[in-house]
């Protein structure tokens, strides 16, 4: 994903993507919300459901989770063989911030070359779609940029977005060749550094359990770089005919699970199975 559109209500941000609402404050802040509440926030948003979490990092290993590192970056405590990784990658590439303006003119190439790379339902964009985008973010997203240390040229970039003591890296883009390289192993080494070390925020995010498609990182980082799950439990609440499909398909899921052209169906019946699970 690329942007962020969000909008306030009682003092909490809620991101608005894909005609959902999904809390972009971080959630260790429950939002003041109730079934009411969402109720009027889907109506007025016109979205199809809205979601977020409660009692985060309990402790409790449940279904639901955010991936999280709240422990300092010491390259000493990392793996040997992530150690050498790391080092690797330094003789190649650097790691510095940049600021959006510079991120809208230089590096659509980036995203174009690697978009194909990812399962996503995200929506291809031109490259005035990206400028533009781009340039909207909200104050509180900041970007990493990844520089080949011989050719000058970027490789790479991420778009972090920094709220309340917290710091979620949103969409992370590199080059095949330079991921190859290592050049991811010393992004996440420098942002983890710099957000844990020298700003010392609350925590670094990499987001939610994905259930729209199978992705590795989340493995990688726990592995690799010492993140943890951090459970929690999931509330949604859906838009009323929404949840006439839901129930609707609901007792069907696992058939609904085998048909590649009901993926979405699928990843809709993955989520309230999940919702289902914190029932008390």
């Amino acid at each position: 994903m690329i942007g962020v559109k969000f909008i306030i209500a009682d003092n909490f941000l809620w991101r608005h993507h894909f005609k959902t609402l999904l809390p972009l404050t971080p959630p260790f802040i429950e939002p003041k919300i109730d079934c009411r509440k969402a109720k009027k926030l889907i109506k007025k948003n016109k979205a199809y459901f809205i979601r977020w979490e409660s009692n985060f990092d309990n402790g409790k290993p449940s279904n639901w989770w955010h991936i999280i590192k709240d422990s300092s970056e010491d390259l000493m405590a990392l793996s040997r063989n992530t150690r050498n990784q790391i080092r690797r990658g330094s003789k190649h590439f650097n790691v510095h911030l940049y600021d959006q303006d510079f991120i809208a003119q230089n590096t659509y190439s980036i995203y174009r070359d690697t978009f194909n790379s990812y399962s996503t339902f995200e929506k291809f964009l031109s490259e005035e779609e990206f400028k533009d985008q781009i340039i909207n973010l909200p104050s509180f997203t900041e970007f990493w940029v990844i520089k080949n240390i011989e050719s000058h040229e970027i490789v790479g970039f991420s778009e972090n977005i920094l709220l309340d003591d917290s710091c979620f890296y949103n969409t992370i883009w590199i080059l095949p060749g330079a991921r190859k390289k290592y050049a991811g192993y010393l992004l996440f080494h420098i942002m983890n550094k710099y957000y844990l070390n020298e700003k010392g925020l609350k925590y670094v995010s990499d987001g939610t359990r994905s259930i729209s498609h199978h992705t590795n990182i989340h493995e990688f980082l726990q592995s690799k770089f010492g993140f943890r799950k951090a459970y929690c439990e999931l509330n949604v609440v859906y838009s009323w005919n929404i949840w006439l499909l839901v129930m609707l398909m609901y007792p069907f899921k696992n058939l609904i699970n085998k048909l590649s052209f009901l993926n979405k169906a699928s990843v809709l019946l993955k989520q309230e199975k999940i919702r289902r699970s914190f029932e008390k």
